[in-house]
């Protein structure tokens, strides 16, 4: 059995910048925590909270010590509120949910009706929505825009939660383009890597019989990765550790590809593929 690994896998850049942020926290003096899980990764998040780094729901539960802002940012009075309290702040928002943030800024401050491409419960698209006071509408898919009067709309500008699917952005644009809208900007705010691993995933797809797609459970990117999959309607699992592999899985499979979300670690993969081999070892073993 052939086992491909995807070339973009393991922690993207945002991800690794956050983890070692918090790391470095941790090395300080007196309580750590972050305002929700730093990443969607529940091994990483769990290896964190074995080394001091509390998670807390709100700043109404952190009254001292450092408060870490996750990757996925956060909403513009939470710095505000941790600066009245006299908390330190270590800030490991992606530079690239950042810049999602500014442009949609722009957009509003420039007169735009701006269109919001993302999940309305991901903390990344809460955080934006909340940084243009709540100017803005929030869709998961073209699909939801047919709920929407956009008859009146003239101006209209569009960013996209960074881990979003490029297709259904595109669908979104071209919903606009074919509407009375006069004037259309567009900020393509998906980060490249996110990118980089769709397209990945949907080559292995095509190569592969079987795709094992790796990332915690509550992870957008990773879930989108497998949503690839199942379109290109290969045969997918999406697991978060190697203890969901089951070995029937690959009874009939002479190639499998392994993919991963942005917030999976090294270490992950690397006992993925181990089971991966040692599955391959017993099939071979069985046969002689």
């Amino acid at each position: 059995m052939e086992i491909i690994l995807a070339t973009h896998s393991g922690f993207c850049y945002g991800v690794e910048r956050a983890v070692k942020k918090a790391e470095e926290a941790l090395r300080s003096e007196g309580t750590v925590k972050s305002l929700g899980p730093i990443i969607h990764n529940p091994p990483t998040v769990e290896m964190l909270a074995e080394r001091g780094l509390g998670v807390a729901d709100s700043l109404d539960e952190i009254d001292s010590g450092t408060v870490v802002i996750r990757a996925h940012g956060a909403a513009p009075e939470v710095y505000q509120k941790a600066r009245e309290k006299g908390i330190r702040v270590v800030d490991t928002t992606c530079p690239f949910v950042t810049s999602a943030r500014h442009s949609a800024e722009k957009l509003v401050q420039e007169g735009y009706q701006l269109i919001i491409v993302g999940e309305k419960t991901h903390p990344e698209v809460i955080g934006i929505y909340e940084a243009v006071d709540h100017q803005a509408i929030v869709v998961r898919d073209a699909s939801e825009l047919s709920l929407i009067d956009t008859d009146a709309m003239k101006r209209v500008g569009i960013v996209a939660q960074t881990t979003q699917q490029l297709d259904v952005f595109k669908a979104v644009i071209d919903f606009f383009i074919r509407t009375n809208v006069t004037e259309l900007r567009i900020f393509n705010t998906i980060c490249k890597d996110t990118l980089d691993r769709q397209e990945e995933v949907e080559a292995l797809s095509r190569q592969c019989d079987c795709v094992l797609v790796v990332g915690g459970k509550n992870s957008s990117n990773t879930k989108k990765l497998f949503r690839i999959c199942q379109m290109m309607g290969v045969r997918a699992f999406q697991i978060e550790t190697t203890g969901e592999i089951q070995g029937e899985w690959f009874d009939a499979v002479r190639r499998v590809g392994v993919v991963s979300g942005a917030s999976t670690p090294k270490s992950i993969i690397d006992d993925v593929l181990s089971v991966l081999q040692e599955i391959d070892l017993k099939k071979r073993k069985a046969r002689v």
